[in-house]
């Protein structure tokens, strides 16, 4: 007897709550941009390049998977973050990807891949280049030397 009393204050207050707030701020913050726009054409260049020019079955590693999975239908990883170089060589020779896609949309992982990918042009062969997003072809046999190169200087 007492749950539907309680069921319309509940239902009243949230009408109340909805309609006290100002339509306007809500609207201002929808007109924000998350990334620049000039990066997300740039990313968007490079999925396009991705789907143009890759085969279906091409595995991608970047740090926006989703977007990449959703617009080119490549198996898409997601750069392991926080984790050492050597733990990202690692996955992405366990998992046997082709390409790296690099973009400052996300900054943590271009600055991280940026330098990773400059010192070692024999194992990040660079396909595609719009400003500050980049494309790199993955050479595995390379890649696993400088695997062992990293794990000699480690011990």
């Amino acid at each position: 007897m007492l749950k539907r009393p309680a069921f319309v204050l509940v239902v009243f207050l949230l009408i109340i709550t909805n309609f006290s707030f100002n339509p306007g701020v809500i609207q201002a913050e929808r007109k924000k941009h998350f990334y620049p726009p000039e990066q997300v054409v740039e990313f968007d260049s490079a999925v396009t390049w991705i789907t143009e020019h890759t085969a279906p079955n091409t595995v991608i590693m970047t740090s926006e998977a989703p977007w990449v999975f959703m617009r080119s239908g490549r198996k898409t990883l997601t750069f392991p973050l926080f984790e050492p170089i050597s733990y990202i060589i690692d996955s992405i020779l366990k998992h046997r990807v082709e390409y790296i896609l690099v973009s400052a949309i996300h900054y943590e992982t271009y600055t991280l891949m940026e330098s990773l990918t400059a010192g070692h042009p024999e194992a990040f062969i660079p396909v595609f280049n719009n400003n500050k997003t980049f494309i790199y072809k993955i050479d595995p046999e390379a890649l696993a030397i400088l695997k062992d190169d990293l794990n000699k200087n480690l011990l």
